[in-house]
């Protein structure tokens, strides 16, 4: 059995505010990484946010 996928996934690292690195497993290959990380900042609760967030 394997636990391969069909679909392709690209990893971006991305950093807030603070310097502190995220990585996103993404399948959208049309925005650059700070496009990506705006759209996650805007989608998470303050408290997940790449903004000022220790949490993760």
């Amino acid at each position: 059995m394997t636990n391969r996928t069909e679909n392709y996934f690209r990893r971006v690292t991305v950093q807030n505010n603070k310097g502190r690195n995220f990585v996103l497993v993404i399948n959208i290959f049309d925005l650059s990484p700070e496009e990506m990380r705006e759209i996650y900042k805007s989608r998470w609760p303050s408290n997940y946010s790449l903004n000022e967030s220790n949490n993760i």
